[in-house]
């Protein structure tokens, strides 16, 4: 496999972490493995421990493919987990001289490896069984030393030096992995937060842009509405002028002057349901944003520009005036 795809393979951020990470130690550890065989035959091991390590080679890549190729990462990190530390570590070490090859590094890469990529209840389990196997490797070999297949002085250097030198170089790799992968996943992270925050911000943003959008359409709707009750409150101002002057007027007949006054009261009633309100005179300071002056007076009793009479009644609904009121004015 060229190496760039396989460092592509390990990044691929689709994966998992978890995934990425089985993928790189069963890799790294399969290749440690066949050196390890061929190490092995170079060195004279027993045919046993040779054909041990390949059952273990050909299980694991089995083992390997099935899990990747159905997605289940969990179970073959649990199966190759249980391969080692059940079968090929312990059998590694009682037929590779013991304490004096590399059996126990292997064994000390074999708790490290469940810790890395097992999950949940199982990892506890393969942990605990792993410490309570070691043990018995360890008396085994204490107590009855003689079914230990031990190395010469030479291949036992050769295999330590050797087994420092795979798991040294499957512990960096997992360092460096774990290293790389904080500081892309870390990237990812501020990348993300700053497009959340800007998302944050443009959301805002336009919150406030409908905020204001409503209020301009509801200021819009409002003055539209007064705009049209406006027109049509002053094309009727006429016959609402026509209907006081007639209450006005001195009759003997009460009905009929009840009947205007009815009609008078209920029209004014419909005005101010809609908003309309009388603008007020008497008593007031002239202003010609409301009142218009027909003429003035002199009056000792009034102030400066105060409204003295009221000629004709003026109406304004919400701040727009309909019609301005005619008035009389004291200077």
């Amino acid at each position: 496999m060229n190496p760039k795809r396989l460092i592509q393979v390990f990044n691929n951020h689709e994966l998992g972490l978890q995934e990425r990470l089985f993928r790189l130690l069963v890799t790294i550890g399969l290749m440690g493995l066949a050196m390890g065989i061929l190490v092995g035959l170079v060195l004279g091991e027993s045919m046993a421990n040779t054909l041990s390590l390949l059952v273990v080679f050909v299980l694991a890549v089995a083992i390997t493919y099935f899990s990747i190729h159905f997605h289940k990462i969990q179970i073959g990190a649990v199966l190759i987990s249980v391969l080692l530390i059940y079968f090929a570590l312990p059998f590694n070490f009682l037929t590779s001289g013991g304490i004096y090859g590399g059996g126990p590094i292997w064994l000390m890469f074999g708790v490290v490896f469940v810790c890395l990529v097992v999950e949940k209840k199982a990892k506890y389990i393969l942990i605990a069984s792993s410490f309570c196997l070691y043990g018995a490797c360890y008396l085994t070999a204490y107590w009855n030393p003689r079914i230990m297949e031990f190395h010469t002085i030479q291949a036992a250097y050769v295999d330590s030096f050797f087994t420092l030198a795979a798991v040294t170089v499957l512990v960096c790799s997992m360092i460096l992995f774990q290293n790389a992968m904080y500081r892309k996943e870390n990237k990812i992270a501020k990348e993300q937060k700053k497009e959340i925050e800007e998302k944050d911000d443009r959301l805002k943003r336009l919150m406030a842009e409908f905020e204001n959008f409503k209020k301009r359409s509801s200021k819009e709707r409002e003055g539209l509405y007064n705009s049209l009750i406006a027109d049509i409150t002053s094309s009727l101002l006429p016959i609402l002028d026509n209907l006081e002057k007639a209450v006005q007027v001195k009759t003997e007949d009460e009905n009929f002057k009840q009947g205007i006054e009815l009609v008078l009261k209920q029209f004014k009633d419909v005005l101010t349901s809609n908003g309309v309100t009388e603008i007020e005179t008497i008593g007031k300071t002239f202003d010609p944003e409301l009142h218009e002056a027909i003429t003035s007076v002199v009056d000792e009793n009034l102030g400066p520009q105060e409204i003295k009479e009221e000629y004709r009644k003026g109406y304004m609904i919400g701040n727009k005036v309909i019609r301005h009121s005619l008035v009389v004015v004291a200077n």
